[in-house]
């Protein structure tokens, strides 16, 4: 990571922890802070919810179309500081960072036609990036 990247973290989660919207945890980099809880969206979520939560990428996090894999299309990236929202989760490919295994994917889009997932291991927070443990999308083929 540049140093430019790690400053621009570094600022970011200053200025969340200023405004009160992050509290900062001494563990791995992925449970460094945890983003606003819940947040009223523009519309129906993916489990019929117009709620999501602000989820955190700190490292570059791909955005896979359709399915929570790896071998899905890419679609982009998240890159660290985005915000994204975070609809709901499911499991699907593993992914390692720093010897920890993740099998947790969140859905970052509330279309239907085209979900896009990405993995929770490059997310600020706990396994599920932050968002509730029984925010599990429903029918994810």
């Amino acid at each position: 990571m540049t140093i430019a990247r790690i400053t621009a973290a570094l600022g970011l989660l200053f200025v969340m922890l200023l405004g009160g919207v992050a509290t900062a945890t001494a563990a791995t980099p992925a449970a460094a802070a945890t983003v606003p809880a819940r947040a009223a969206a523009g519309k129906a979520a993916p489990h019929d919810s117009v709620e999501y939560v602000k989820v955190l990428a700190w490292h570059d996090d791909e955005v896979r179309e359709r399915c929570p894999s790896t071998a899905c299309r890419l679609a982009g990236v998240l890159t660290p500081g985005t915000l994204a929202n975070g609809y709901c989760w499911t499991l699907g490919d593993s992914v390692t960072v720093n010897g920890v295994i993740n099998y947790v994917w969140v859905r970052i889009s509330p279309d239907d036609s085209k979900p896009l997932w990405v993995s929770a291991a490059y997310l600020v927070g706990d396994k599920y990036g932050n968002l509730p443990a029984d925010d599990e999308c429903p029918n994810v083929s």
